[in-house]
């Protein structure tokens, strides 16, 4: 072997451990570091991030039932002095839109009222009444649609200060937009 090979070796011999040591001492900082490189820490972000916008997007749903109390009923009597006084069911969910539906084979009557009891001018033998916001909702499940007044489904808004009032025992499902 020459002389000129000789140093060529030696050259490639000292290229070579350099790369042996670079490669033990990447090796021990990555276990150092707890063994996770940048694009495991990326992925586990991602994965972090998708697990929250599930859980954000997780519909939170109520189902009510009329003339029962439940976890959301309360009993409101109006004219409860006269000789007709007036049983209603009231039932106050949290603020906010809803998809409502029913469960009822039979049509479905709701109202949303304000969550104070109001009085009729003119009528002083029942003058206590409860203050509807807007029109009342028919909703259907069938092919019954009270002539195009009953909807498989609707979008109600429900202030801080309002109830639903369900005419009957029919059921509702609402579930939070």
């Amino acid at each position: 072997m020459s002389i000129k090979d000789q140093l060529l070796n030696k050259k490639l011999l000292k290229k070579w451990w350099f790369w042996v040591i670079v490669i033990i001492l990447v090796a021990t900082a990555s276990v150092a570091s707890g063994g996770k490189s940048k694009t495991d820490n990326d992925s586990n972000q991602t994965q972090s991030t998708v697990t929250s916008t599930a859980t954000q997007q997780e519909a939170v749903t109520y189902t009510i039932t009329g003339e029962t109390l439940g976890e959301y009923g309360k009993e409101v009597t109006l004219n409860k002095d006269s000789d007709m006084p007036d049983k209603n069911f009231l039932y106050k969910l949290p603020a906010g839109s809803y998809k409502v539906t029913t469960a009822s084979e039979k049509i479905a009557n709701f109202f949303i009222v304000k969550d104070e009891i109001g009085t009729e001018a003119g009528n002083s033998e029942y003058p206590e009444i409860l203050n509807n916001v807007g029109e009342g909702y028919f909703l259907t499940t069938g092919d019954n649609d009270l002539n195009g007044k009953a909807k498989k489904d609707v979008i109600i808004t429900l202030g801080a200060d309002e109830s639903i009032q369900i005419v009957g025992t029919q059921t509702l499902i609402l579930v939070k937009q």
